[in-house]
């Protein structure tokens, strides 16, 4: 009797000490994850290789004039992303639309602009309990929907606004800035930098003649330098895609000072009506202005003078109060845009025409589990597609149509699809996705054989026993 006894509690005591080691290994996870959590000695994320892709355009504003200075995966553009990479500072304040214009106006600023909204991961450390904010797999805020940063150069409201850079997101605005290493201060050497890049591209040339107009279905901008370069940009809207022309020139600095010249006889701000000839309006998509009813905006920067005309065509016109000076420097512009050169000329495809389907479809996936990316579903808008790149947002790429792939680690990643036509049309598609850690078994593998086990010995005991 004593012997079975003793061998129920050997039996008893390796079902504890299999459950006491279960406990063990599920409390020591529990501890070594936390640990990982709040560690705040993680380098921070290196600049992602796709984020080159994502810039539109970079302009310069300056004496309220709107400056074209730099296209996508420009050195401009690079730094800029590296800065927006390195705030960690936010400023408790808000603006409105009309702030933002006002700050145009007035200061010295560097504008981005994105293709579409992005999610850009920044250096402010996050603490895990605050789950109202995004933050990536090593704790760095991830700002959302971000649709166009601008940077302060020169603040000439004085607001203390120098060094900050404003993010215009669904949420609004917000104020950001990049405070340095054991230090109160913010860090303006990034301003310096930008300035040199500036310098570097147009050789220290100043701009004179800045001339943009809405016209329908896009925009164009061109600027005139004091060295006689010329850079124009436009951009036209189609249903499924985006088309982009820019164009560079020179013009003599006869000309610029002609144009120069016309401007001392205006005053410092002038509002026109034009009409224009047939001849004038031959082809509307090579017009710097809209030759269906919109307007112009023609700014010559040193004299600080602006000259907006209303362009009316012979079909619908208007009594017309345009001085001779303010026609002769329509058609000038006029002319100088049409007989710009263009070196560059491409399509972006509107992300809506392109598929990114994830299967199984589903909220949130698993470490290591398998996921397909799928862009087989689109409706035919994008024709012969030559390419399928994937950027899954943890440094791997994938190649093709239909793709697999499984995340390592959990966290928060932005799957990026970059798609080429033959004709060389580009489209990029973006989807965030949420990876966590595999859903724990109620009981960890091998207690069930040592429970078992045990379970049957005890019953067997108690059957000898009667």
């Amino acid at each position: 009797m004593m012997k079975n006894k003793k061998l129920l509690f050997g039996i008893l005591a390796i079902a504890i000490v299999a459950i006491a080691g279960v406990s063990l290994v599920v409390l020591n996870c529990g501890i070594n994850d936390f640990s990982v959590c709040a560690a705040a000695d993680i380098e921070i994320t290196p600049l992602p290789p796709a984020w080159q892709l994502m810039t539109e355009s970079v302009f310069l504003w300056e004496n309220d004039t709107e400056q074209f200075v730099a296209g996508e995966n420009s050195d401009l553009s690079n730094f800029l992303f590296q800065t927006l990479h390195r705030l960690n500072l936010q400023a408790k304040c808000a603006f409105s639309e009309e702030d933002i214009h006002e700050i145009k106006e007035n200061d010295r600023v560097i504008e981005m602009r994105f293709r579409h909204p992005e999610q850009i991961t920044i250096s402010q450390w996050i603490e895990p309990y605050q789950s109202n904010v995004k933050y990536d797999e090593n704790g760095y805020r991830i700002l959302e929907n971000v649709k166009s940063p601008l940077f302060i150069l020169e603040d000439n409201l004085d607001e203390g606004l120098e060094a900050h850079v404003l993010i215009d997101s669904f949420e609004g605005w917000s104020c950001w800035a990049i405070q340095q290493e054991e230090s109160d201060e913010l860090d303006k050497t990034w301003i310096d930098e930008i300035n040199r890049l500036m310098d570097k591209k147009f050789q220290k040339s100043k701009p004179v003649i800045s001339a943009n107009s809405t016209v329908f279905e896009g925009e164009r901008w061109m600027v005139i330098f004091d060295d006689g370069k010329v850079t124009c940009y436009s951009d036209h809207y189609y249903p499924d895609h985006k088309e982009i022309v820019i164009k560079e020139g020179y013009i003599p600095k006869e000309e610029v000072n002609a144009l120069l010249e016309l401007f001392s006889n205006l005053s410092e701000y002038s509002d026109y009506t034009v009409n224009v000839s047939d001849q004038l309006i031959r082809d509307h998509m090579d017009c710097v202005f809209d030759p269906i009813g919109g307007g112009t905006k023609i700014s010559c920067i040193p004299l600080n003078k602006t000259l907006r005309l209303k362009v009316r065509p012979p079909t619908f016109p208007e009594p017309e109060t345009a001085t001779p000076a303010a026609k002769e420097i329509l058609e000038r512009i006029d002319k100088i845009y049409r007989e710009a050169e263009i070196p560059e000329k491409k399509k972006e495809i509107n992300p809506y025409c392109i598929s990114l389907n994830l299967e199984p479809s589903a909220e949130s996936y698993h470490v290591n589990q398998m996921i397909i990316f799928n862009a087989s579903l689109e409706d035919g808008w994008l024709g012969n597609v030559s390419s399928y790149e994937w950027d899954f947002g943890d440094g791997s790429k994938g190649y093709g149509e239909v793709v697999r792939h499984a995340y390592a680690s959990e966290g928060n990643y932005t799957v990026k699809l970059t798609v080429i036509t033959s004709d060389g049309a580009v489209g990029v598609k973006c989807k965030t996705m949420n990876v966590t850690r595999s859903a724990p078994s109620a009981l960890v593998p091998g207690f069930e054989a040592v429970f078992t086990i045990a379970v049957l010995l005890a019953v067997a005991y108690l059957r000898k026993r009667k």
